[in-house]
């Protein structure tokens, strides 16, 4: 019979695991249980817990009250169960209990039978008056023998009026020989700001990948980052730590630091998160100025040339580049960089082939890396209509516009006579008193700059005046002879003032600019007082 074999059965079981309760939302109770005898207790979630939130329980009248909740674990293994309690010292009757038992029991098992049930922690009036109300950790062994499941009970009792508020957190059933293990991730974090900014927050996460209770810190090397929080608990779960940065005050360039996350019962302590920080220069701004342009220009010529600067009003380097959207510009130099220094550049007009009229264009300045990219220079352009000029050569007699004789006195005599500056001339002589004027009207262009000049030709003599002097707009002889104040004078003699040139020719010369004129009157006046005149000649009048 040979050969004989023997079957063997191995029967591998899966690791015992902790078991968890963080009390952060209303555990679903197995049972609940109010003694009759008195009111029920007021069970909820609460903040401040020593670890998050906690269970608290307060009651305002007598009576008993429990909740209890059945877990699974694992048969025949040993364990440890842990819970945090905080309960103050209270003068009236009462009774707080935490308590284990195996197997599923209900509540109201715990409130009847509670000496069947294995106390992790009791507080009463008459035994141990609370714990100061400080957070507190107690923890009971067993060993589960048959059972797979395991009920823990909290109950909060009082006699003869209101109870203590009494808080529980962070329960655990953790098995005997488990080692926790610390598992993060990222393992590493490449936050970036700019100068003068903090970095955006960041988040990893802490999970216990080994058995029982992961009981880890977090903390760090550098100033200038900070986590939250600073400590926890894992079974499994994942935890979110959040990292934040206060970075404004940093340098630019790239900064190291490591976040250690550690527990000494790990059997991989410590674990760490490599933080690159990359702090990057300020991004330039375009600043320019100015941020208009309003060339003008006469028909037929080119606008003068104008001049604008560019500079980084930022950090960093301003790569800068410049066009337009117009042929009758042009800019010089047409890119540039700049640290802060202001660069100059130069717009050169093509305008002499446009008409008359208001024209628009745009220069834009860009860097894709600035803040404010881009920045325009509205360029408005003015092409006023070919200026008008005005040549009197007195060859004859002017056709004039007006004339005027006081009526005081006499008329002067008028007349085109040879010898003038250039060929003939304007001369008025007059033989008794009186003042006569002659002025004639010529059109000019508006918005233009203008010299008029005459030449004058003058003795002197007694009790006369001689004037020659113009006025915008169209006006007569006689308001030359009664307003001359309004007259801008181009030269006057006189007997008790300038009295004469020496009778020689002489040119005299005004310049104004046109406004919205677009006509302008020149006068001439002869007139004595006491007696005969100088014989006065005027020639060569220009009004360009």
């Amino acid at each position: 019979n040979n050969p004989q074999t023997i079957a063997v059965t191995l029967t591998v079981s899966p690791p015992a695991s902790t078991v968890a309760e963080d009390f952060e939302t209303m555990p679903s109770w197995s049972s609940s249980f109010d003694g009759s005898w008195g009111s029920a207790a007021t069970w909820s979630i609460v903040s401040g817990g020593q670890s998050g939130n906690a269970l608290q329980a307060s009651r305002s009248s007598q009576g008993s009250s429990v909740k209890a909740k059945v877990y699974s674990v694992t048969a025949s293994t040993n364990y440890t169960v842990t819970v945090y309690v905080k309960c103050p010292s209270f003068g009236g009757t009462y009774w707080c209990e935490t308590a284990c038992k195996l197997g599923s029991n209900t509540a109201e098992d715990f409130d009847n039978n509670s000496g069947t049930w294995t106390m992790i922690k009791k507080f009463a009036n008459d035994g141990t008056n609370g714990n100061g109300a400080t957070w507190t950790q107690y923890s009971v062994a067993l060993n589960t023998g048959s059972n797979t499941q395991i009920t823990l009970g909290y109950k909060l009792g009082s006699y003869g009026g209101a109870g203590p508020t009494v808080q529980w957190d962070t329960m655990r059933i953790t098995p005997d020989g488990a080692v926790p293990a610390i598992s993060r991730s990222p393992a590493t974090l490449s936050p970036t700001c700019t100068q003068g900014s903090n970095a955006s927050n960041q988040t990893f996460t802490v999970a216990n990948s080994g058995l029982g209770v992961l009981s880890y810190s977090v903390s760090d090397n550098v100033s200038w980052l900070s986590c939250s929080p600073t400590s926890g608990t894992s079974t499994g779960e994942a935890d979110t730590i959040t990292v934040s940065y206060s970075t404004s005050g940093l340098s630019a360039g790239t900064h190291n630091g490591t976040i250690t996350i550690s527990d000494p019962a790990a059997s991989n302590n410590p674990q760490t998160i490599a933080v690159t920080l990359t702090v990057n220069p300020p991004p330039p701004t375009i600043g320019r100025s100015p941020s208009t342009l309003s060339p003008s220009c006469t028909q037929g010529s080119n606008a003068s040339s104008q001049t604008f600067t560019v500079q980084n009003t930022g950090g960093g380097t301003l790569s800068y580049s410049i066009s337009d959207n117009v042929t009758w510009l042009s800019c010089s130099p047409t890119s540039g960089t700049s640290t802060g220094e202001a660069d100059t550049i130069t717009v050169t007009y093509s305008t002499s082939g446009l008409s008359a009229g208001t024209y628009n264009g745009t220069i834009t300045i860009s860097d894709p890396n600035a803040t404010n990219n881009p920045q325009t220079i509205a360029v408005t352009l003015t092409v006023n209509p070919s200026k008008i000029t005005v040549a009197e050569n007195f060859t004859s007699m002017p056709s004039w516009s007006s004339s005027y004789n006081a009526a005081w006195g006499s008329a002067a005599t008028w007349s085109i006579v040879s010898g003038g500056q250039s060929g003939n001339c304007l001369q008025a002589v007059r033989s008794s008193p009186g003042s006569s004027a002659k002025v004639k009207v010529y059109n000019i262009t508006a918005s233009a700059g203008y010299t008029i000049s005459v030449y004058i030709k003058c003795p002197s003599g007694s009790s006369y005046w001689a004037e020659c002097a113009y006025k915008l707009g169209s006006y007569t002889a006689q308001n030359f002879d009664a307003d001359s104040g309004s007259w801008t004078m181009i030269k006057k003699f006189a007997s008790d003032g300038t009295n004469g040139n020496g009778n020689v020719w002489t040119q005299y010369s005004k310049t104004f600019n046109s406004g919205s004129n677009t006509q302008i009157s020149v006068g001439y006046k002869l007139g004595s007082s006491g007696g005969t005149g100088p014989t006065v000649r005027w020639d060569t009048l220009r009004i360009q």
